[in-house]
């Protein structure tokens, strides 16, 4: 049953399809490797032996295969897929099953997708209660805050972050909670330097 719910990544040949397979099956996959790991992580290394790196590296990743990690962001890094939305939905997907590995490749995605999938991976990743969710979603905002320019901070990072951490939702998750105290402490850190810059020119 495993090798058949694996099957089709072989045909995930683009981000599109890449996020239908991880939307239906992730899940099934993972409980069923969570059952027996060697031997399941086995198996789906040899039903996906013909997808394309990422996607197969990712699913292993997500099954607890911490080999496959290094590979993974290899891989990342080499296909740069077109979709930039996609690749946020299956890289949030694969940390909200294993956030410990997936906070690495989450930050590596930041490098390789605009700041609107960031902010779709945040959001989709923020109410995660998965242990180590709130150091992932930690890292991911560092990393997205440092490698942004100021413009994409600005007009696309600031407001959208702003939308999920204080957001007036029905049983707000303590990552919001996290994010919006990440929030405020960037913004008062960012404000402190501006107001020292002339100092210092002086």
């Amino acid at each position: 049953m495993l090798s058949s719910l694996v099957k089709p990544l072989r045909n995930a040949n683009s981000p599109d399809c890449a996020r239908d397979f991880f939307a239906e099956n992730l899940g099934k996959i993972a409980a069923l490797a969570s059952k027996n790991p060697e031997a399941a992580r086995r198996a789906i290394a040899s039903a996906s032996m013909e997808a394309r790196p990422l996607w197969r590296n990712l699913l292993l990743v997500a099954c607890g295969e911490g080999a496959a990690l290094a590979p993974a962001l290899a891989a990342l890094e080499d296909e740069a897929p077109e979709n930039e939305e996609a690749l946020a939905d299956c890289v949030a997907m694969v940390a909200m099953a294993r956030p410990l590995e997936g906070r690495f490749i989450a930050k590596h995605a930041v490098r390789f997708i605009g700041p609107r999938a960031q902010v779709r991976m945040m959001e989709s990743l923020v109410d995660s209660t998965a242990p180590g969710s709130k150091k992932l979603v930690g890292e991911l905002f560092e990393t997205m805050m440092e490698r942004s320019a100021p413009r994409e901070r600005i007009e696309v990072l600031y407001p959208s972050i702003e939308r999920i951490a204080f957001k007036e939702i029905k049983g707000k998750s303590p990552g919001r909670g996290f994010l919006g105290v990440l929030y405020r402490g960037w913004l008062s850190e960012t404000q402190a330097i501006s107001l020292s810059v002339p100092t210092l020119i002086a």
